[in-house]
């Protein structure tokens, strides 16, 4: 077998995380090594549920590592619930939590060891950096073990979904942003300028297989349909955008899109959450602009209907 891409996941399930998640499960160049769970979506214990849920649809025989983290942000601001993806946050399909036997670690804790041990190549985050930040705080020298960062969040062109300004994952925890932007480590933003361009729509879920008895693929139309319920009733828009499934896509096809450098900070003070250009920052982020839309689409629906098989 070729070299296989080693990765870890943090991450807060979410309809997006789930199909993220499950494409990276598979393929077969892709060594996941951890995934960690971070409030966001949900709380973080519904998140560290709905990855053990993914992991037992999907029928995985070697489970990585799976680690609970943060449960509130570096300032310990209370978590407010959002509804977008359903109660569960996996688009209401209420389903059993899984008895998986793993040993009981914090998600920080797991993700230095993981990269103490492993030369990773990429840490793939898709919600508030919570986790991240505090790794950074905690233990500085392992922004040396840290190769690259694909990071969902932020938006610097277009407008907010937490604010007019502020993204969802970043204005969660602008603070633990401002630190992982500011650490100098190689990062790739997935902002909402780049997967606003990338719209699902009803023909994309009708590429997706529906196998008759496949519980994951009941599963994943389910959820699929409850999110283009949601947005069509609620944001008046034919379609959903996946921004955690474009970062996945970008971790497995890094040609897939157009990056340019911009040298970025986050606002904590007066705009809270917002990513703006700060040329003194000096720390010049690989911001994703441009996207092959269809090549998107089709490393999606392709990864999804092998894993249902």
């Amino acid at each position: 077998m070729s070299y296989r891409k080693k990765i870890v996941i943090d991450c807060d399930p979410g309809i997006d995380d789930a199909l993220a998640l499950m494409l990276a499960l598979s393929k077969e160049d892709i060594d996941l090594k951890a995934v960690t769970a971070i409030f966001g979506n949900v709380d973080v214990d519904k998140a560290f549920e709905n990855i053990m849920k993914v992991m037992s649809l999907c029928k995985i025989k070697d489970i990585p590592p799976i680690a609970k983290g943060a449960d509130v942000s570096l300032s310990g601001a209370p978590y407010r619930p959002r509804f977008v993806h359903g109660v569960d946050g996996l688009g209401n399909t209420n389903l059993k939590v899984p008895e998986i036997d793993l040993e009981p670690e914090d998600a920080t804790e797991l993700i230095k060891r993981v990269f103490r041990k492993d030369e990773i190549d990429t840490l793939v985050t898709l919600g508030p950096l919570t986790n991240i930040a505090k790794i950074l705080v905690e233990e500085p020298a392992i922004k040396e073990d840290i190769r690259q960062i694909v990071l969902m969040g932020g938006v610097v062109y277009a407008k907010g979904n937490a604010t007019d300004s502020a993204e969802f994952n970043i204005y969660q925890d602008a603070e633990a942003a401002k630190i992982v932007i500011n650490s100098k480590i190689p990062i790739k933003l997935v902002s909402l300028d780049s997967t606003r361009k990338v719209l699902y729509a009803k023909k994309v879920l009708e590429r997706i297989k529906h196998k008759k008895g496949s519980q994951l693929s009941e599963f994943i139309h389910k959820m699929f349909n409850f999110a283009l319920d949601y947005h069509r009733k609620y944001r008046k828009r034919d379609g959903i955008y996946l921004p955690d499934v474009l970062a996945m896509c970008i971790v497995l096809d890094e040609n897939l899109g157009e990056f340019k450098d911009l040298s970025l900070d986050v606002d904590i003070e007066d705009d809270i959450g917002k990513v703006f250009i700060n040329l003194k920052a000096e720390n010049n982020i690989e911001f994703l602009e441009d996207v092959d839309i269809n090549k998107a689409v089709d490393i999606f629906v392709d990864g999804i209907n092998k894993m249902i098989g």
